[in-house]
This record gives structure tokens, C-alpha cells and sequence, in this order.
């Protein structure tokens, strides 16, 4: 599976093209580049840094029955958020579809949401974050 992003908006497309259509902000096929590093990676993620723990996405999951809340913060170590340098967005995607994209501004106190989800027909679950100066991460 390949990775698109576009170049407008910064979303993440997971598919073998690219979309006719950003489902953001509208922006035309022809907006997107392909991008196989997107996506930070710790070096070593049997070893993780205080840098990666800053941004590799927390999740988790309490289920009842077909439905979950799902509570996602941003690091093990909370990560800054001052205007020179804090988390954008968080994007919650089911299925390899985005579901939810929520923004954030500087100053906020922290980087995190929680979202009721109907999981009975889901089977993968994928979180990314963005960071103004490190890029975006994935849950591990």
C-alpha cells in the first residue's frame, strides 16, 4: 500500500492511487504527491527516544458491547504547545478511511480527544498526528 499526501491540507491517503478528490479540503487529484516516508518512524522502536515518545500517538480503546470510546493523546511525554512548536491535528482513520480530523491551535493545553465509535464492522484503526517541526507519527 502506497502513501499520498497532499499538498495542500497535509492529509494522508493509504490506497494504491491517489484520490480524485481530498476528502479535507477539496483539493483535485493532481494536488497529491507520493510520499513512502510521510510517516516518522522511531530509529529504534524497541528503544524509544524522549523525542519519539513526544509524538508517537497514545490510544485507548474502551469497549462495551459494538461500541468504544476511543481516547487518543498525543506521547507518553507531553508534547509542547507553544506557537513555535505544537501538534496541528490528530486524523482518526477506520478502515484506512478518515473518519475524524481535529485541529489544534498553539497554546492549547494539551493534544488529545476522545470519539464514540460503532467498531462492530471495523477491523483496523489508524491514528496520526502532525507536529509543525517533527512531521507526522503513527501509533506504534
Amino acid at each position: 500500500m502506497k502513501t499520498f499526501v497532499c499538498g495542500m491540507c497535509g492529509y494522508i491517503h493509504f490506497g494504491d492511487d491517489s484520490p480524485e478528490e481530498c476528502p479535507i479540503c477539496f483539493s483535485p487529484k493532481e494536488k497529491f504527491t507520493q510520499n513512502p516516508e510521510a510517516i516518522k518512524k522511531p530509529a529504534d522502536p524497541g528503544n524509544l527516544t524522549d523525542g519519539d515518545k513526544k509524538h508517537i500517538p497514545e490510544i485507548n480503546v474502551t469497549k462495551q458491547d459494538d461500541e468504544a470510546i476511543i481516547k487518543i493523546d498525543i506521547g507518553e511525554i507531553p508534547h509542547v504547545m507553544t506557537s513555535e512548536h505544537y501538534i496541528t491535528n490528530i486524523d482518526v482513520y477506520l478502515d484506512n478511511v478518515i473518519v475524524l480530523r481535529t485541529v489544534f491551535r498553539p497554546e492549547a493545553q494539551k493534544a488529545s480527544i476522545a470519539i464514540p465509535v460503532n467498531i462492530s464492522k471495523v477491523t483496523e484503526l489508524k491514528v496520526i498526528e502532525n507536529c509543525n517541526v517533527h512531521g507526522s507519527w503513527m501509533e506504534k
